[in-house]
């Protein structure tokens, strides 16, 4: 009944624009064994798996490395600026 009424209020409804409300997916049911899943080291404080060592390695780059990311920010500050003077109230 109430799907029916919605759509009758959805038929009748004079809308200003083009834009109209779609219609909502149906809810995801969490089962409680997903929701308390804990951390391997909850226990006894100690990891048991060991995490990517990416964010602790120092990466030497080559001096053509070095100016290709000198380039690359040079561009990116370029953008930015001309982004920036861009945006103004109004303009989306």
């Amino acid at each position: 009944f109430a799907g029916a009424l919605r759509d009758l209020q959805m038929s009748t409804f004079k809308y200003a624009g083009t834009v109209k409300p779609g219609k909502q997916s149906p809810q995801k049911i969490v089962l409680p064994e997903d929701v308390l899943k804990v951390p391997d080291y909850a226990e006894d404080g100690r990891p048991k798996t060991k995490s990517q060592m990416l964010p602790w390695i120092i990466e030497c780059k080559t001096p053509g490395e070095i100016k290709k990311m000198r380039a690359a920010g040079k561009l990116a500050r370029q953008v930015l600026d001309l982004a920036g003077k861009a945006v103004k109230p109004g303009v989306t």
